[in-house]
């Protein structure tokens, strides 16, 4: 393995470290063909499913990292280094949200029995009407 491929992104793209928290999805306002921008989704998918979701993440892993991950090949794997360059070349980064999935709430057990007991007497009381 060369020396290239085991120092981390960060120390090859000088990105601040107060964006180390953005979501990888920031990256995209730097695509720059529209072309790049369906191929983005499928690399920002592999990302995600490897674990890598902040640019943080992004920026401590390797170039062996990036190419053991499934679904990376070598366009996605220029793409992100191009990505990556501009964004370093940048002096502001525009955050995105990140994505946090939301919590599915389950439904109170005691609102439903209030909720069935009115339903019960409402039906009574329209029974005797």
């Amino acid at each position: 393995m060369g020396k290239s491929e085991e120092r981390p992104l960060r120390e090859i793209h000088l990105i601040a470290d107060e964006y180390y928290e953005y979501d990888i999805r920031t990256l995209e306002q730097f695509l720059m063909e529209q072309d790049d921008s369906q191929l983005f989704v499928r690399i920002v998918n592999a990302l995600r499913k490897s674990g890598i979701v902040t640019l943080g993440n992004l920026l401590n892993s390797n170039d062996y990292d990036l190419i053991n991950i499934r679904g990376l090949g070598p366009n996605s794997y220029k793409l992100v280094h191009g990505l990556l360059s501009r964004a370093a070349g940048s002096d502001q980064i525009q955050m995105i949200e990140p994505m946090i999935p939301k919590p599915k709430l389950k439904p109170d057990p005691i609102a439903r029995l209030k909720e069935r007991y009115l339903r019960r007497t409402m039906n009574i009381k329209d029974a005797h009407d």
